[in-house]
């Protein structure tokens, strides 16, 4: 990370062992397996609560192999509030959420030093209401 900080150019190479470190894998299923709608099922149908360290090993070898696929997700639709009509909502495999979540801890190590501090999205404790907050901060400023 501090490579990443302090030489902006620095090639990070094979990620993905990084990835596909058991380690990163638990850490990912830590992270997401109480956030609510995570013991929905995919398109396969497994569940967050069906993933046990033999699961993980095996999508640890996958990664490794070059071999790991993500599955194609299910689509639901669901009623609007106060609405007959209906939005769809995608809903991927628990075992791709654990893969992109280990993803998305490896790119955020990588670019979050060197983002400026006016970035708002798809980071760490930011997001669309801490830029208005700043919107908000800069125009009573004037």
């Amino acid at each position: 990370m501090e490579l990443n900080k302090n030489d902006t150019k620095y090639m990070n190479d094979k990620l993905i062992h990084i990835v596909s470190d058991i380690e990163v894998l638990i850490l990912a299923y830590e992270t997401i397996k109480s956030k609510s709608g995570n013991f929905t099922s995919g398109v396969g149908f497994t569940t967050f609560d069906k993933i046990n360290l033999k699961w993980l090993n095996s999508v640890s070898k996958e990664l490794k192999a070059g071999k790991y696929r993500f599955n194609s997700a299910r689509r639901v639709y669901t009623s609007k509030l106060g609405k007959e009509t209906k939005r769809s909502l995608t809903i991927s495999s628990p075992r791709d959420k654990l893969v992109q979540q280990a993803i998305y801890f490896v790119l955020n190590a990588i670019y979050e030093p060197i983002f400026l501090d006016c970035s708002h999205g798809a980071r760490p404790g930011r997001g669309t209401h801490t830029a208005l907050k700043a919107i908000k901060f800069i125009e009573e400023a004037y």
